[in-house]
């Protein structure tokens, strides 16, 4: 018996079933897509350098952004060094949370070593947009002043 002569309802049963799997197929890959192009813009402001700031260097002139992605190389090292002690501080705020038995001052410790840590690296990445933004003439900071998104 083919499908062509089966009963109707069969035949609607099994297009049913074709058509949630097709859907959920389309689904998952645009999911797939959605997720590996989400993560190649992150990865795109990270190798730069500029993780959260990326937004802000978006709106300086290209010029300005070639001159800080340099200053961002120079300081690449420093950086990198940064961010690995925030890792290693990110890990053991999970080792503190994850004790047993519990003891929250050994957590609050953890957390304000990562808030240091943290510190850091935003110390580095703003001297840099900062040294960037000196060289700005007054019109082009008050051009990137005007793109910044409204405040609180």
């Amino acid at each position: 018996m083919s499908a062509a002569d089966a009963p109707p309802a069969r035949r609607r049963s099994r297009l049913g079933w074709a058509l949630v799997a097709s859907l959920a197929f389309n689904l998952f890959f645009v999911g797939l897509i959605g997720a590996t192009a989400w993560r190649w813009h992150n990865r795109q402001a990270q190798g730069m350098g500029f993780a959260g700031a990326g937004w802000m260097v978006q709106l300086m002139p290209e010029d300005i952004r070639m001159q800080l992605r340099e200053r961002m190389q120079q300081r690449r090292l420093d950086m990198r060094e940064r961010v690995l002690e925030v890792r290693q501080a990110q890990l053991a705020v999970v080792r503190a949370l994850a004790a047993e038995p519990y003891d929250k001052a050994a957590v609050e410790r953890a957390f304000a070593e990562l808030r240091q840590r943290q510190g850091r690296v935003q110390e580095v990445l703003q001297g840099t947009l900062a040294d960037a933004a000196a060289e700005l003439s007054p019109e082009m900071r008050k051009t990137l002043i005007d793109r910044l998104p409204p405040g609180p």
